[in-house]
């Protein structure tokens, strides 16, 4: 199991609200999060993420194994 916290607004409620299952695709266009019910995304490109030095040297170009 993988569990992210994309936001600090979730310690708003101290009761989760609603439940999902994101998956986050990484590809060398970005990152894609994915939710499977309901059916909802959201995309980022590449330059969201040049500001943040602990990104600046990923290797985004992934190789099928």
């Amino acid at each position: 199991m993988n569990v992210a916290l994309l936001t600090c607004r979730a310690f708003a409620n101290s009761k989760p609200i609603n439940q999902g299952t994101w998956h986050i695709r990484l590809s060398d266009a970005g990152a894609q999060a994915i939710c499977e019910a309901p059916k909802s995304g959201i995309t980022f490109d590449r330059s969201a993420f040049a500001a943040d030095f602990r990104i600046a040297k990923l290797r985004w170009a992934r190789t099928a194994h």
